[in-house]
């Protein structure tokens, strides 16, 4: 998934891609969680 957006009073542009990860749940299925892409793990 990519994330853009733009500072119109800066005149910057950020594009960023966010990754999707899913986690077992206790009584079956998934949850799914966005990686935030600034934090080095």
């Amino acid at each position: 998934m990519e994330l853009r957006y733009r500072l119109v009073l800066a005149d910057e542009s950020h594009t960023y891609r966010v990754r999707l990860v899913s986690t077992g749940c206790a009584f079956g299925g998934v949850r799914w969680w966005f990686l935030c892409p600034l934090i080095r793990w």
